[in-house]
């Protein structure tokens, strides 16, 4: 059997997680829904969950993270990007950013074109202002209704394929993929029913469970996560002191979700004890003082 590294994925409606329990159940990433909007009003929302959730995944600092974006018809694409990537900024996910393709509304409206343009538009913002390519998240139930012209562009972004013939399906892999694509990256092959919930420490009963497509390894390459992790230095390894160039709040822990505790100003010395490089655009060092992001989404504040 090909290698695969289990996962989760929730929302508000997950109640309550522990993180812990998660972790020990063999999941190593778990993806959190970050944003949405009211598909009538187009008045967005951050899901109810999504910073608590978050806030206790990184203190856990053990399993991989990631959030997505509901999309809507009702919403101009670029400001649900810039909606969202406020949320996904505040933290240092893991995966890259996810776009959820499965509204029913597009169904009813038959706006079917309409729908993967403003996908296109999202992805392509997000893209641009992260550098990092998009998921999409779909299922062919749902790409069965879209004509190919409208939505080939698709194959180029990874897919997170929800196809739920996991428990009659011998040959260990989705059997329902949706067009355009011809593999998927993420497989959710378990949800609502599994009664799951208490194994992998939620609040609920069931739990969406999700399979990556490789090793463990694979995952980390994938994601960008050659995270540093915290052994002591060896004497032979001489850490740098770095200097800052622009103002930069020290905080507790590696997170701008963490309240500030101060201020480093231009000129300021650091040297640096400790290093974490959570993503290819977000890079924090630590010294007595605490933690500082040294670069963080094309922004510099040490050199």
């Amino acid at each position: 059997m090909t290698e695969r590294v289990l996962g989760t994925d929730t929302s508000h409606w997950t109640g309550s997680i522990n993180f812990d329990t998660m972790y020990n159940a063999g999941a190593k990433f778990w993806i959190t829904k970050a944003t949405d909007a009211n598909k009538y009003t187009g008045i967005q929302f951050e899901d109810s969950k999504f910073m608590e959730f978050s806030r206790a995944a990184f203190q856990h600092d053990k399993i991989l993270t990631g959030c997505y974006h509901w999309l809507q018809l009702s919403v101009d694409p670029k400001v649900a990007a810039d909606y969202y990537l406020e949320r996904y900024k505040r933290f240092y996910f893991d995966f890259p950013p996810i776009l959820d393709f499965e509204e029913h509304r597009v169904i009813d409206t038959l706006r079917f074109s309409d729908y993967a343009w403003r996908a296109q538009v999202w992805l392509d913002h997000v893209a641009q202002k992260t550098g990092r390519k998009p998921i999409i998240y779909t299922a062919k139930w749902f790409m069965d209704y879209f004509k190919i012209e409208h939505v080939s562009w698709m194959s180029e972004y990874p897919l997170w394929v929800a196809d739920y013939t996991w428990t009659s399906n011998t040959l260990g892999y989705p059997t329902r993929m949706p067009k355009p694509w011809t593999k998927q990256t993420v497989w959710q092959f378990s949800a609502d029913g599994n009664k799951r919930g208490a194994e992998f420490g939620t609040g609920a009963v069931d739990i969406d469970l999700n399979w990556f497509d490789g090793s463990l390894n694979d995952l980390l390459v994938f994601s960008g996560s050659e995270i540093i992790l915290e052994p002591e230095p060896s004497p032979s390894v001489i850490l740098p002191s770095l200097k800052v160039i622009k103002n930069v709040f020290v905080r507790t822990t590696p997170s701008t979700a963490i309240k500030e505790i101060a201020t480093r100003y231009p000129g300021e010395v650091v040297k640096v004890l400790e290093i974490k490089s959570f993503n290819p655009v977000s890079v924090w060092v630590r010294d007595e003082r605490g933690w500082s992001a040294v670069v963080h989404y094309g922004v510099r504040y040490m050199e």
